[in-house]
């Protein structure tokens, strides 16, 4: 049985603030794509294409989101959740305590966080995937690696099998009309309205049809909670599905893929070299590929098949380059204004995630200013921009007075089964 009093989480001291300023990049790169199914229904959120009623400047947003957001930031994210397992373990393997009862003790708390994010919040939560990548991980990391490059290079294909077969389905499915509705009746039950439009040919379209649209608009933006929570269930049922043919999979191979490259020295001084040709293969090959894929839906059913594993391939070599050019911004002490502004927000990036659900939900659900299905795409990313910047200065508020962020403090305490030290103050004191 472990020794308690041996577990700690990792001291502020001997962070590597290179993964943290990376992170919060990853934050505010996530919260731009994300912002869209926050403030608008499932149907849009997922159409591969502007809405015909959007604006020269929104459809430009749309592409740019498209090319260098979408499906480029949870990867990064992804592969900084794998080093953040492997230097957990690494420490824990230096220091010759036990770390399997500790990170499975941490991917049921972050199991559970997820399953309240997901059903209280917004459906579109990624902590409850990441808390099952993490179990597969776990025995992952006695790997060297090459083996974790094989595996993540192995589910990979796995996951461009599985995206290629579903953009197949997607296809030949019936597709939306060439107009999207902006007004819809309204309707005194619009989950009973919903669930009776099964009965016909109203729902052929699925979750662009008008009547979903329509009744998961007032249903978001008039509530009561009931109706929320139904079509959040409904909408993070969908998510589950999309996870289990594709979406999961991508996770854990960028998973094993972090935890390779945290073993391979990548943050060390000896990976300068690593960095730079990850630089150089980001920007010459996952820059220009991405781009593409945004283009091929152009070129009909054909080209929609194609841009989902092409997607699937390019997100990540993209989100290399993010992470390597932030990284060797940190180690030239470059531009330190924003290296340090994104280590505070990363440093308090579960509670970040959390507070962006939060606030968006706020914003855009009834029980706030109720402008679910209102906002224009341009006027979303001006939200985003502005909810970062109070992000990054709340985080460098808070971490002048406490060690952890709230939702951190919550994580860390469940999972070493006792109270973290809160403030500095006590952080400071307790120290020899």
């Amino acid at each position: 049985m472990s020794n308690l009093s041996t577990l700690a989480p990792t001291p502020p001291a001997t962070r590597i603030h290179a993964i943290d300023a990376v992170r919060g990049l990853a934050l505010l790169g996530i919260f731009t794509v994300n912002i869209q199914s926050f403030a608008e229904p499932f149907g849009r959120f997922i159409l591969p294409h502007p809405g015909p009623n959007e604006s020269a400047l929104d459809a430009a947003g749309f592409y740019v989101v498209k090319a260098f957001c979408e499906s480029k930031f949870y990867p990064l994210f992804s592969m900084l959740f794998g080093m953040g397992m492997a230097l957990q373990w690494q420490r824990a393997r230096e220091a010759g305590r036990p770390f399997f009862g500790t990170g499975v003790r941490r991917q049921l708390v972050l199991l559970a966080i997820g399953l309240s994010h997901a059903v209280l919040l917004w459906y579109g939560d990624v902590l409850f995937l990441y808390s099952i990548a993490g179990m597969i991980l776990l025995p992952l990391l006695r790997a060297g690696p090459r083996t974790l490059l094989m595996v993540g290079g192995a589910v990979l294909m796995v996951t461009v099998v599985l995206t290629t077969g579903l953009g197949v389905l997607m296809a030949l499915s019936p597709q939306p009309g060439d107009s999207t509705p902006t007004e819809f009746p309204r309707y005194d039950d619009p989950f009973g309205a919903f669930l009776k439009g099964f009965e016909g040919k109203e729902m052929e379209q699925g979750p662009s049809s008008p009547l979903w649209l329509g009744t998961e608009t007032q249903a978001y933006r008039e509530g009561p909670y009931d109706q929320v929570l139904k079509f959040r269930l409904v909408s993070w049922a969908m998510m589950l599905v999309f996870s289990s043919l594709s979406f999961g999979w991508h996770l854990l191979s960028m998973f094993c893929f972090g935890a390779a490259l945290l073993k391979l020295g990548i943050f060390s001084p000896e990976g300068a070299r690593l960095r730079r040709r990850l630089l150089l293969i980001g920007l010459l090959i996952g820059l220009p590929l991405s781009v593409f894929a945004v283009a091929l839906p152009a070129l009909g059913k054909p080209g929609m098949i194609a841009a989902g594993p092409l997607t699937i391939l390019a997100g990540p070599l993209l989100s290399l380059a993010y992470l390597t050019g932030i990284a060797i911004l940190a180690e030239r002490g470059r531009a330190l204004w924003l290296t340090r502004s994104l280590s505070n927000v990363g440093r308090l990036a579960l509670t970040n995630y959390l507070l962006q659900s939060i606030i968006a939900t706020t914003i855009f659900y009834y029980y706030g200013f109720g402008l679910f299905g209102q906002t224009t795409r341009s006027e979303r990313l001006v939200f985003v921009l502005a909810v970062f910047l109070a992000q990054v200065g709340f985080s460098a508020a808070w971490l002048r007075l406490f060690s952890f962020g709230p939702a951190e403090w919550l994580w860390r305490s469940a999972t070493y089964l006792r109270l973290q030290a809160f403030r500095r103050a006590a952080e400071t004191s307790a120290s020899p």
